[in-house]
């Protein structure tokens, strides 16, 4: 992580794959907080040693919102999320 980078507006993150993992990360390092959620919870314990914040269901990462960023968009997830 690059220090001394100013927080930006945060942002919910869904989905911490493969992929999911390393676009969260980049977001990080670029000073932004995230709020995430992943069905599996173990995923983002290496984004919570970098400041993310895990939330504990879809509909929670994106209320109060402007950015919600979805990878690895499942039909559960978004059904459990309400969209």
């Amino acid at each position: 992580m690059q220090e001394n980078v100013p927080i930006r507006e945060t942002i919910g993150f869904i989905g911490l794959g493969g992929m999911g993992v390393a676009i969260a990360t980049n977001l990080l390092r670029a000073g932004f907080a995230l709020r995430v959620y992943n069905r599996t919870a173990e995923k983002a314990r290496s984004l919570l040693e970098y400041g993310a914040a895990l939330v504990r269901s879809p509909a929670t990462v994106a209320k109060g919102r402007e950015n919600s960023d979805w990878a690895g968009f499942a039909r559960k997830v978004s059904e459990s999320a309400g969209l």
